[in-house]
């Protein structure tokens, strides 16, 4: 669903696409993202349940 999105925003407007793209955060931008020197700060300040969901999510 996202692609699509994605996809759709390219065809409309470019510009207002690259920036969605750039403020969108996964699971695969984390190890490009996030320094591992930052992990121990995020587990302290994320909510207990949703760093509980965020660990047993699969990334999808």
């Amino acid at each position: 669903m996202r692609d699509a999105v994605l996809e759709g925003l390219d065809a409309e407007d470019a510009a207002f696409s690259a920036e969605v793209r750039k403020a969108i955060f996964t699971f695969a931008h984390i190890p490009h993202r996030v320094s591992p020197a930052d992990v121990p700060k995020i587990i302290r300040i994320v909510e207990p349940a949703s760093l509980i969901t965020a660990l047993l999510s699969d990334g999808d």
